[in-house]
Formats: C-alpha cells, sequence, structure tokens
C-alpha cells in the first residue's frame, strides 16, 4: 500500500500540537495541503491515481470540494470522495473572501456550498462535494443531525445528507 507524506506548508513544520494545527485562524495550510495532495496525483507523470479519497475532518475535507469544483476534476474524473466526521466543532468557517482565496468559482459561495451566516464553512462545501459521508459510529450520525449541541450549525446540512443516504454512521474500533 503506497502512503505518501506531504509537508506544502510551513506552517506544519511548526506546528507543535494538533491545536497550532486545527486551530490556524486563516486555514491557509488546510487550502495548501488540499491542493498540494491534488497536483500530486493530478500531475501527469503519476502512473497511479487513487479510486477514493478518504478525506478526514476539515483539515482535509477541501479535497472533495476541489474534486467535484475544480481542481485537477479531468484527472479525478473515476475518483470518489468520502468525508468522515469525527469532530464538528472544528469546520474551517472565515470571511467569504475565502471561496476566492481558496481559487473557487465565486458561484460556490452560496446556501448549497460555503455560505454560512454570512461567512464560509470550508467543511459544509465539502460535505456537500463529497459522494458519500460518514460519521464514526451510527449514534454520533444520528446526534450530529439532532440539533446544534452536535451539528455545531450543520445539523439541517446533515440532516439533509443522512435523508438522502449520504451519510452513514459506521462502526469505529475493532470487534475482537
Amino acid at each position: 500500500l503506497p502512503v505518501f507524506l506531504f509537508g506544502v506548508h510551513e506552517h506544519f513544520a511548526t506546528a507543535r500540537s494538533s491545536r497550532d494545527i486545527y486551530d490556524w485562524p486563516n486555514f491557509e495550510p488546510w487550502i495548501a495541503f488540499s491542493r498540494g495532495v491534488l497536483d500530486f496525483f493530478g500531475d501527469s507523470k503519476n502512473a497511479w491515481m487513487p479510486d477514493v479519497l478518504h478525506c478526514q475532518d476539515a483539515h482535509a475535507a477541501m479535497i472533495a470540494t476541489y474534486i467535484r469544483h475544480g481542481r485537477n476534476t479531468h484527472a479525478f474524473r473515476d475518483a470518489r470522495t468520502i468525508v468522515t466526521v469525527h469532530n464538528m466543532l472544528t469546520q474551517g468557517v472565515g470571511d467569504a473572501a475565502l471561496v476566492s482565496y481558496a481559487g473557487l468559482p465565486w458561484s460556490l459561495f452560496s446556501m448549497e456550498y460555503f455560505e454560512f451566516f454570512g461567512g464560509a464553512n470550508c467543511f459544509k462545501a465539502s460535505l456537500m462535494s463529497a459522494d458519500a459521508v460518514n460519521a464514526v459510529s451510527r449514534t454520533y450520525a444520528q446526534e450530529i443531525c439532532s440539533g446544534s449541541e452536535c451539528g455545531f450549525g450543520l445539523e439541517g446540512v446533515l440532516g439533509k445528507l443522512r435523508a438522502a443516504g449520504r451519510l452513514r454512521g459506521i462502526v469505529n474500533g475493532i470487534d475482537e
């Protein structure tokens, strides 16, 4: 199984804790990471292409948005994306200019994708762009749809995904 490690932004080299990565104020490292992954696999010199890109939480989920809406979409026409929800608290919420900064079409700043109470939400756009979304348990999949205390403002979006069969809870862990 090939494993690829990406070090595309100086921020990752200077981070000393997970909080340093997840709480970055402008989400530039998340965008740089997502672009780096897609540029690497979209390079014509690459003989191997992934069939599925599994994005964990908001810090990697922009990959699904890029594949669906405009970065190397031709290279990934046969690939599918899945976004796993571990933590709804970290969503990548920022100013609406984030959409342009990410190099995505301004039309994505809409109720369906990025727009979130006047700002932009990376995780929302990615959830709506992914082929499938899963949560780390069946219970958590229900909880994040049930109200703001677990959905942190995205419970309506998650509820729609669940009703459409695009959000499922999976058993997390090993059954010995």
